[in-house]
C-alpha cells in the first residue's frame, strides 16, 4: 500500500488536512505502516499454519482441496480431534472467511 492509498483511506475516514498544509501529518503514515506491518505478520502466521496443514495432508496422501479429505491418525489429528482439514481449521479457531 502506498502513501496515496493511505491518505485516501484516512481522508475517507474523516481525517482532514489542516489549512495551510499540503498533506496529513507524518505520524498518520507511521501509524498506518505499523498497522500494516502488524497485519502482515498475522497473515504470514496464518499462511504458515495453512501450508503446514496442507503439507501434512499431502504427505498423508489423497489430499483434495475441493473435498473434506480424511486425515490419517497422527499427532495433528489427535491434537485437533479432527477428521478433515475443515475440522483442523475449526480447531485452530481462526475465521478464514
Amino acid at each position: 500500500m502506498n502513501k496515496d492509498q493511505i491518505r485516501e483511506i484516512f481522508l475517507d475516514a474523516g481525517f482532514e488536512i489542516k489549512s495551510g498544509e499540503t498533506d496529513l501529518k507524518p505520524y498518520v503514515y507511521a501509524a498506518a505502516e505499523a498497522l500494516l506491518n502488524h497485519q502482515k505478520k498475522d497473515v504470514l502466521a496464518d499462511i504458515n499454519i495453512l501450508s503446514t496443514i496442507i503439507f501434512a495432508l499431502a504427505m498423508a496422501g489423497g489430499f483434495d482441496v475441493n473435498k473434506r479429505a480424511p486425515l490419517p491418525p497422527n499427532s495433528i489429528r489427535a491434537k485437533a480431534k479432527a477428521t478433515s482439514i475443515s475440522d483442523i481449521i475449526d480447531a485452530i479457531g481462526r475465521d478464514w472467511s
